[in-house]
């Protein structure tokens, strides 16, 4: 997606979040996806390329979400966490973006 940004000529290019970053990668595309443009000498169809990778990564960034969450609960469980505090956590979003105590 970033090279389908530089393609484009996505003027906040510098400040788009290397592959790595998926979340902000993400972020950063969703904040341009109305201003891109079409470039005329490209043969690829970057605003519509860019509008399919989209609902792609975030489906693949909730699966290793969703992966690395039972990870979280089975080290808790290793450790002694009761499942009423570990469910606790996960559903109180204060918590959840909040700062770490």
């Amino acid at each position: 997606m970033r090279e389908l940004h530089e393609l484009d000529g996505d003027p906040a290019y510098e400040r788009f979040p290397a592959s790595e970053e998926l979340f902000r990668m993400l972020e950063h595309a969703q904040t341009w996806a109305g201003k891109l443009k079409h470039p005329e000498d490209s043969l690829v169809n970057v605003v519509g390329e860019v509008t399919v990778w989209r609902p792609t990564l975030w489906q693949f960034l909730r699966e290793q979400a969703d992966a690395e969450q039972l990870k979280a609960i089975d080290d808790g469980r290793a450790v002694g966490v009761r499942w009423a505090h570990s469910a606790e956590a996960r559903t109180n979003k204060r918590r959840s973006y909040g700062p770490l105590r």
